[in-house]
């Protein structure tokens, strides 16, 4: 180890910004695809229950149901992602799960839910980001899993990112268990 020279340090610091702006901006993307592939989703199905479109009138525009989306963790990281949520998805959809719910007043004060329960988190959303600190992810992980609230149609976006010459196992531990998982490579994965 060697210290670091100012130089260097503002390099480093650059690229913590734009690492976290990229992070924001792919999960204010994978917010809207979801969303758009739900209500896709929902209006094909409804299409096939009414027996088609009705001769091809253009149905009114519905009112958009409620995207509730959900931040597990709210350190430097997960707070910048609900900032960048909150230009795609109504304040009352967003949920946060952080240990220390008082330090996000003034998300409160916009109609943000906040609280510190995991589990309920995980219960209420769609699209879950984990944002906690890559060495509570396989703990999460196993509280999710223990009480049973990872379900089919929960979208889980991993946004714990290590820089370690070891391999992470709780990606692995998320993959088994739930089939939707998304990296922020945006690669799409499906697990077994």
């Amino acid at each position: 180890w060697a210290p670091c020279s100012p130089d260097s340090l503002s390099t480093v610091c650059e690229n913590r910004e734009l690492a976290i702006k990229n992070i924001c901006m792919q999960c204010h993307f994978i917010a809207r695809v979801v969303r758009g592939l739900l209500e896709a989703t929902r209006r094909a199905a409804k299409a096939a229950r009414d027996g088609g479109d009705g001769g091809g009138a253009t149905p009114a525009k519905a009112p958009k149901k409620p995207f509730p989306v959900g931040v597990l963790g709210a350190e430097f990281v997960g707070q910048e992602v609900v900032r960048s949520l909150l230009r795609v998805v109504p304040a009352r959809d967003i949920h946060v799960s952080t240990r220390r719910p008082e330090t996000l007043a003034p998300f409160a004060e916009q109609g943000v839910k906040c609280f510190h329960d995991n589990v309920k988190l995980a219960k209420e959303v769609r699209l879950l980001f984990l944002a906690c600190p890559p060495a509570q992810v396989k703990p999460v992980a196993s509280q999710l899993r223990r009480a049973n609230v990872l379900r089919r149609g929960l979208v889980l976006v991993s946004l714990a990112v290590a820089t370690s010459h070891r391999p992470s196992p709780p990606t692995t531990t998320l993959q088994n268990a739930e089939r939707s998982f998304v990296r922020t490579r945006l690669r799409w994965e499906r697990c077994a």
